[in-house]
């Protein structure tokens, strides 16, 4: 291998800065801004136009086979993102000064190498070691073009691309499928919610006058929600009033902290109004509901951790799609008819609820491990195929994973 510059190897350009004067004119064509970048991918779902004269046009489109590079990000993480560009958009297209362009140098290099290249040196930290700046990271074009590249033949190179083209495509296949998994494993729970919150089983019938519920088993009948329990909004406190102590605070999202006083005794049940809507939050302590919050004020003698349950296969999207204002209120939830089970299937149901929580939960945490371990296996094979440190030669034309 070759140490070089990647200036020498290769040509490197910063796109046209955003003007509200480059909004209007006769020659609007499609543009790449750094929202169209991820890391490996292009995401092309919102493409914007910007007047380029034809001359503009010549400096600033895209060819078949640039490597698009993200020049800024608010991370030293995530600055210094590729992507290669193949024409996904025809007629001509151009680039944005958040991008910065690779192309290839005549004989010296290959445009595929180039992007497996940047995605290494993206993951190894080189692209993060050489930004600047304070709240927005920047690359820079003369940056990038003094990052130091070792760089094989031309024929070598374009055997590395094609294997990790093979390779690296094997891998996301397999993350698709993994993750695929992981969705239906989600859905299968939300499925079991739907049904066995209704105490689903032996001698179930079907509902007609709430679609949502699902199958009732035969001794449930279907209710008002206030019928079963009552909601009730939580109450402010800033971050600056908290004192902390015991006792967590509850919001949309979660505990976000702790303070030295409740207004709810545990356990609990608290659902976000607000943000993410129908959260739904398990508190075994006494705790503090905040204000973008409601929780249960009165379970109404039923078992508390069914009504969890209930309130998980509540029909949050209806209710979403009836609101002018986005959130849920209470005064719209308590009408709404849901199942009611006997104490004893309340019981029962919740219990098998949660044995079958548990075991998504430990089904997830095993893909999302796979997962992780295939994306890391990626980035070591990028790595070792574009320096030098695994022989292509031998691998080419069989599997490496």
């Amino acid at each position: 291998m070759t140490a070089r510059r990647l200036a020498q190897v290769a040509e490197v350009a910063l796109g046209r800065q955003r003007t509200p004067a480059h909004e209007h004119g006769e020659n609007l064509v499609p543009y790449l801004r750094s929202a169209n970048v991820r890391d490996g991918e292009l995401d092309l779902t919102d493409v914007k136009q910007m007047n380029f004269t034809p001359a503009e046009q010549v400096h600033f489109s895209l060819r078949r086979g640039d490597v698009l590079v993200t020049e800024g990000s608010g991370s030293r993480e995530t600055v210094g993102a590729s992507a290669v560009w193949n024409e996904e958009i025809p007629g001509p297209v151009c680039f944005q000064n958040t991008l910065l362009r690779l192309r290839p140098r005549g004989d010296l290099s290959d445009g595929r190498f180039l992007y497996w290249w940047m995605r290494h040196a993206h993951a190894a930290g080189m692209v993060a070691a050489v930004t600047t700046g304070a709240n927005i990271q920047h690359l820079g074009a003369e940056s990038l073009r003094g990052m130091a590249i070792d760089l094989p033949s031309l024929d070598d190179q374009r055997m590395i691309a094609r294997f990790l083209d093979c390779q690296i495509a094997r891998a996301d296949e397999i993350i698709r499928l993994r993750e695929e998994q992981a969705a239906a494993v989600k859905l299968r729970l939300e499925a079991c919610i739907r049904d066995l919150v209704a105490g689903a089983g032996e001698g179930c019938r079907t509902p007609h006058l709430a679609p949502w519920v699902g199958n009732l088993h035969k001794r449930a009948e279907l209710r008002p929600l206030v019928r079963s329990l009552v909601l009730q909004r939580g109450v402010d406190l800033t971050a600056v009033q908290r004192v902390n102590g015991p006792f967590p605070v509850i919001t949309t999202a979660g505990v976000v902290g702790m303070h030295d006083q409740s207004i709810a005794e545990g356990p609990g049940i608290v659902i976000g109004r607000y943000g993410t809507v129908g959260n739904v939050h398990w508190v075994d302590s006494a705790f503090w509901p905040h204000n973008t919050t409601l929780y249960v004020k009165d379970f109404r003698e039923n078992e508390p951790r069914w009504l969890y349950w209930l309130l998980r296969a509540f029909p949050y999207e209806m209710q979403q799609a009836r609101a002018a204002v986005p959130g849920v209120n209470r005064n719209e939830m308590h009408p709404v008819l849901m199942p009611w089970l006997p104490l004893d299937l309340q019981k029962k149901s919740a219990d098998l609820l949660d044995a079958q929580e548990n075991s998504t939960d430990a089904l997830s945490a095993e893909l999302n491990a796979e997962i992780c371990l295939v994306h890391e296996w990626k980035r070591s094979l990028i790595t070792a195929a574009v320096t030098g440190g695994f022989d292509v030669t031998a691998a080419s034309g069989r599997r490496v994973a």
